[in-house]
């Protein structure tokens, strides 16, 4: 079996591998992603992702091939620390496998936080200086300044379908802190009737406003409003329980997708109440 770089419109990919047998037939292809990813991962901020597919036994060849452009990838960037990693399935024991042979540590995770939506008079205080908004991003200036941020920020390249998506979502809001100097801190959230849950999209403070109060109000501000909407009752229809079940007690629990890694965000969510629930995906990886 040869291991050589993929070819795509006639040019040789640097990043892209493929097995062939002597014959030229394909038995399994990797890729390699380099992302700056420094708002989420200071500590890391060059992240290399890594994937391969095909056939089982060629997989372990072209993962390592896949390792060793990552590592090329991160010396040509001596300055900025690196961190390879991939993408597994919490079942897939098979590939974890073949990636601890690589050196690959089982450090790092998407979890979902969950906890129990419950009634009461907020628990934080609003920062000194902030005032407090709601909306739906309707307003075309502040639906161009949030995509904006989403791809500057988080480098997110499918930020206005990823946008569009969210807002069609049951009780979409945006909950913002503003001061004089602007926006202070947002935070996503929607319903999701299937699962009797409130959805913590997303949460970010600006720079200046870190430490000092904001995500932690805006996640208390998430949890007030799971309680008080509720869900509507045109989504009653689309539980999985007795449509007879009195409406104040359709919204169960409120979620929030973390990486173990970050360390920040999972401490809000912990302080907001959040406890740690099942594993969505596996991100093992090699610190180099």
């Amino acid at each position: 079996m040869i291991i050589r770089n993929a070819v795509e419109a006639g040019k040789k990919l640097e990043n892209a591998f493929v097995a062939v047998d002597n014959l030229e037939y394909e038995h399994g292809w990797c890729r390699v992603e380099p992302h700056m990813n420094d708002l989420q991962m200071p500590e890391r901020p060059l992240e290399i992702r890594i994937s391969a597919g095909g056939e089982e036994d060629v997989q372990l060849q072209l993962l390592a091939a896949a390792m060793a452009r990552a590592m090329v990838l991160a010396r040509e960037q001596p300055d900025v620390r690196a961190r390879v990693y991939a993408e597994v399935a919490p079942e897939d024991t098979a590939l974890m496998a073949r990636l601890t042979e690589l050196g690959f540590a089982d450090d790092d995770a998407l979890l979902r936080m969950r906890r129990r939506v419950v009634a009461g008079a907020s628990t934080v205080r609003l920062p000194e200086g902030c005032v407090f908004i709601t909306d739906r991003l309707d307003d075309a200036t502040e639906r161009r300044f949030f995509l904006e941020r989403q791809e500057r920020l988080f480098h997110r390249d499918n930020a206005r379908s990823w946008l569009d998506e969210a807002t069609r979502r049951p009780g979409f809001r945006r909950l913002l802190l503003t001061a004089r100097s602007g926006l202070a801190g947002e935070l996503i959230c929607w319903m999701d009737p299937e699962e009797r849950t409130g959805v913590v999209g997303q949460v970010y403070t600006v720079p200046d406003w870190r430490r000092r109060g904001v995500a932690s109000y805006l996640m208390e501000a998430a949890r007030q409003y799971f309680d008080a909407c509720r869900l509507p009752t045109e989504y009653l229809p689309k539980l999985r329980f007795a449509k007879d079940r009195p409406l104040e007690d359709t919204l169960l629990e409120a979620v929030a997708d973390v990486r173990w890694r970050q360390t920040a965000a999972t401490q809000l969510a912990a302080t907001a109440g959040y406890r740690r629930g099942e594993t969505l995906l596996r991100l093992p990886g090699i610190d180099l």
